[in-house]
């Protein structure tokens, strides 16, 4: 097991963007919160996504910018939307090559990522095409990955094993939590369900089998749980994305 794990990582920008939902989308959501809240309106759901996401139509949202999962994607016409599956992420390759210490992403192009519930399925494609040869293309829906929200700055950062503890009592105990906030390319194993011996192992296992984070979404994304997608060394070097491994935990 490594000292030190060199990471990607990926900050959120911006407001979370998502669409305008229908009447009936609200009257049949407000069935639900009436057991919990009585006084709730449709228009107190409506003000309440008005707070949290921007309407995607009104964001300027450029053409070929990373981002994480919403209604829209940036896809070449050689690529099309995969039935069955939700928009997760979108990188752009030349975006974060100048961070990429471990040199093992492709220098220009874009990766997709197509997840759907409960996050353990998923679809990795990939374009060599620039920003140029892309056209936007919009699924709205409620489902996996509904809102989206633009990744702003990119650094290269580094983690270890002893960054998955903290102290209470005066004690070092496992932090169950620890890192399940973070988006980035490479890096350790993240599950907040795994206890100290599970990660380990995890991670001896990842590395025996010459796998890599591709990427991690994190809380600080999805708000809540953490999707991850693994991918062996020899095929991303290769280019070959058809047998990345999908994984989601939340508590």
């Amino acid at each position: 097991m490594q000292e030190q794990y060199k990471i990607i990582r990926l900050h959120p920008y911006g407001k979370k963007y998502c669409q305008v939902f229908s009447q009936e989308y609200y009257e049949n959501s407000l069935k639900s919160w009436k057991k919990y809240f009585p006084d709730y309106t449709v228009e107190t759901l409506r003000e309440m996504d008005r707070k949290e996401y921007d309407n995607y139509l009104e964001r300027d949202i450029p053409i070929g910018a990373s981002r994480i999962g919403g209604p829209i994607v940036d896809l070449p016409d050689d690529i099309k939307y995969p039935e069955g599956y939700y928009f997760a992420a979108q990188l752009n390759c030349e975006e974060l090559k100048q961070y990429d210490e471990l040199n093992l992403l492709p220098q220009k192009g874009f990766i997709y990522f197509f997840t759907r519930h409960p996050g353990d399925n998923g679809i990795v494609l990939y374009s060599p095409k620039g920003s140029k040869d892309l056209k936007m293309v919009t699924k709205e829906h409620s489902e996996w990955n509904f809102y989206g929200c633009l990744i702003g700055d990119i650094k290269s950062e580094a983690e270890s094993i002893e960054s998955r503890y903290e102290i209470e009592d005066g004690k070092k105990v496992w932090d169950f939590f620890a890192g399940t906030d973070i988006t980035k390319v490479y890096g350790m194993y993240t599950n907040c369900q795994a206890n100290e011996e599970e990660t380990k192992n995890k991670l001896y296992e990842l590395e025996k089998n010459d796998l890599v984070l591709l990427l991690q979404i994190g809380s600080d994304f999805m708000g809540e749980g953490t999707q991850c997608v693994y991918i062996n060394k020899k095929d991303l070097q290769d280019l070959n994305f058809t047998r990345c491994i999908f994984e989601y935990n939340q508590s």
